[in-house]
Parts: C-alpha cells; structure tokens; sequence
C-alpha cells in the first residue's frame, strides 16, 4: 500500500520530481511590456496644474463647439455628431415620447399616485426599515399599556385581598365576642335558675 502512494506521488508531481520550479519562469515579453507601460504612464501625467489645463482647454472647446451646433452655425447634416442639438430640450424630449406612445398604438397616462398605498400615516415616503422601527415603537407602547393593566390589576387584586382578610379579621373577631357574650348569658341565666 505504502508503495501505491509513493507511484501516486511521482504521478501527481512530474515537475517537482523533474526539479522544475514553476514559480521562476515567466513569460517571454513580460517586462519589456512592463517597462514600456511604465513609461507611458510617465509620459502621460504630467504635473497636475497641466493636465487641469489641458481638461479644461478641451471643455472649453467643447462648449464652443456645442453653442456653434445649436445655434445652427456648424453644419452637423453629415451625422458627424450623434447629436441632434435642434431638438436637445424638455419640450422636444416630452413631445418624442408621445410620438412613441401613440406609434405603440396607446396613450400616455399620468402615473398612479402610490403614495397611500405606502406604509400608513408615512407619506408615501417610508422605507422597510422605518416601518419596523414603527411597528416596535407601537408593540412597545403597547406592552407598556399591557404591563401597566397587570400591574393595576395585582394592585387591585391586592387591595381585594387585603380588605378580605381585614373582613375576616373583623368577623372572627366578632364571632369570638359574640361567644363569649353567649357564654356569659348562658353563665348568667344558669346562676339565675340555680338561685
């Protein structure tokens, strides 16, 4: 068996056998592209006050360009730019879209106001997260309530028990009055017969 695993070993690891270290070979070309990498990217930053320059030389350009195109002064008709300034604007976009709709073969509608069927009492504006926190607030308060209804309850309860007792007390008491009132009566009248 021990020899079984030894041939399995050779098998699985040819290279480690061969004393090939696969960590130290690399690929033909790898640092003469990293080293041309580096360079460019040393080339292309300059200090940053020039490449601010440079941006906002290219925007400013831009701008120039874009009044020229709306103003209709640059001739765009060849589809050089995928722009058409003509019709940049709300009204022109809003108009776009009714020609969509009705190309569809249906009419816009204003959207439904969902805001009541958010949480309630929320506005239409309450995430899953506040609605938890509401609803703990709410089974807080109403276990508060809850835990003060028992505690009225046991004091109730306690006051009962303790006007009970204070009742028997007096019963008892008038009970053992009672018979020794019975008992004097009954010594009195037997003194009165023996007489």
């Amino acid at each position: 068996m021990d020899a079984h695993v030894v041939a399995m070993d050779k098998l699985a690891f040819p290279r480690y056998l061969a004393g090939i270290d696969v960590a130290s070979i690399k690929n033909p070309g790898v640092e003469a592209r990293e080293a041309r990498d580096k360079q460019l990217q040393l080339k292309s930053t300059g200090s940053g006050a020039e490449r601010l320059a440079e941006s906002s030389a290219a925007l400013q350009r831009k701008a120039q360009l874009y009044e020229r195109l709306a103003r209709g002064e640059e001739d765009d008709e060849h589809e050089k730019y995928e722009v058409e300034f003509w019709r940049k604007g709300p009204s022109h976009q809003q108009e776009d879209q009714e020609q969509e709709w009705l190309r569809h073969g249906r009419q816009r509608q204003d959207p439904v106001d969902t805001s009541a069927a958010a949480v309630a009492g929320s506005g239409g504006m309450m995430t899953e997260d506040m609605a938890r926190e509401l609803q703990r607030r709410d089974w807080e308060e109403r276990e508060a309530a809850l835990m003060q209804q028992q505690e009225e309850e046991q004091q109730r309860k306690t006051a009962h028990r303790n006007a009970v007792k204070e009742l028997s007390g007096l019963t008892q008491a008038g009970r053992e009055a009672a018979a020794v009132a019975k008992a004097q009566r009954e010594e009195q009248l037997a003194s009165k017969r023996a007489v």
